[in-house]
């Protein structure tokens, strides 16, 4: 049995929903990369870092982005984020560049496994 789409309710309830535009300005990009590239020796093949910037309604900005330091709990294997360091960083970052804001993390691996998702 097929439905129509004129047949299915409206759940929208009358709301718009505007596109969103996301700019990431070039410094981000290889940030990235180079943290990636540049892991400690037995870190593995996974990297988490921030980025940084402003939200204007439908426009995100990502002007920057900064590392942060992680390992692997040896009893448990579990990820750990120094979430000190990167309190610390975001004081600093604010300091300099007070219209910016944490937006979110980045992930950067060869492949994404269970660590991967526990941050996600």
């Amino acid at each position: 049995m097929t439905t129509q789409f004129s047949e299915l309710p409206n759940l929208n309830f009358g709301l718009t929903v505007k596109p969103l535009h996301c700019v990431i300005h070039p410094p981000v990009t290889p940030n990235v990369l180079d943290h990636f590239l540049r892991k400690p020796e037995g870190q593995g093949d996974l990297v988490v870092g921030t980025l940084l910037g402003t939200i204007d309604g439908t426009r995100i900005e990502i002007m920057s982005s900064f590392a942060v330091p992680q390992y692997y709990e040896k009893q448990s294997k579990e990820l750990v984020v120094d979430s000190e360091y990167m309190q610390m960083m975001l004081k600093f970052h604010r300091k300099a560049n007070p219209n910016e804001g944490l937006l979110g993390l980045y992930i950067s691996c060869k492949k994404l496994d269970e660590h991967g998702n526990e941050i996600v």
